[in-house]
């Protein structure tokens, strides 16, 4: 072996050397730096889970406040809409005790002719037929008792009560005679079949001169 194969294996194997402690030096590096990627790798997933643990317990206690506020609120309109409407009975309560006071007032103030003449145009014919019936009996003046007769006889007349109407037609006309209370005289002989009666009276109206209307 010559000097210049010796140096040429010599290299060879410093080359080798070299190569196996770099092998070596990369292994150990590896290795120990392996588990730190690894922890590292999991930290963020293992905060990543606490965040969304967390965010969840966040959410459903934020759903609990919103249910429990969504509650208070449901039982406070609840309450409210229960005190309005005691509120409106109580006013329409208050009206209706008013309007009734009201109303008893102004019958009180009402004479007794007034009070007839309201309860005739309310319908109410028989009660007005008697308030009639109690001025007309208790006056002392003929042409008062016959327009309260008058009255009474168209109060009938509306009840389609003709022949009682007729009766009191006559007493108007006895007490006070008129154009306009004959004219109802022979409407009503007229309506319970007298047509000579009605004809009777009405040609008595022509034949008479205006005198006995002032």
């Amino acid at each position: 072996m010559n000097k210049f194969e010796f140096l040429q294996k010599k290299s060879f194997l410093i080359v080798l050397l070299l190569c196996l402690l770099l092998v070596f030096i990369t292994a150990a590096s590896f290795k120990y730096s392996k588990p730190k990627t690894i922890n590292n790798n999991n930290k963020p997933q293992q905060e990543y889970v606490r965040e969304l643990t967390d965010d969840d317990s966040t959410e459903q206690d934020n759903n609990s406040i919103r249910q429990e506020n969504d509650t208070n609120s449901s039982e406070e309109i609840q309450n409210k809409k229960e005190v309005d409407s005691d509120d409106t009975s109580d006013k329409k309560q208050d009206i209706s005790e008013l309007k009734t006071i009201n109303t008893d007032d102004n019958d009180n103030d009402l004479s007794p002719y007034d009070k007839a003449e309201q309860l005739l145009e309310e319908e109410k014919y028989e009660s007005a037929v008697y308030e009639y019936q109690q001025i007309a009996n208790n006056s002392s003046d003929s042409y008062e008792a016959a327009d309260c007769y008058q009255k009474i006889a168209t109060t009938y007349g509306y009840m389609k009560r003709y022949g009682t109407a007729l009766s009191f037609a006559q007493k108007a006309y006895n007490n006070a005679p008129s154009n306009e209370r004959e004219f109802l005289l022979a409407k009503l002989y007229f309506k319970t079949g007298s047509v000579e009666k009605a004809y009777e009276h009405v040609n008595n109206i022509f034949k008479r001169d205006f005198s006995i209307d002032k």
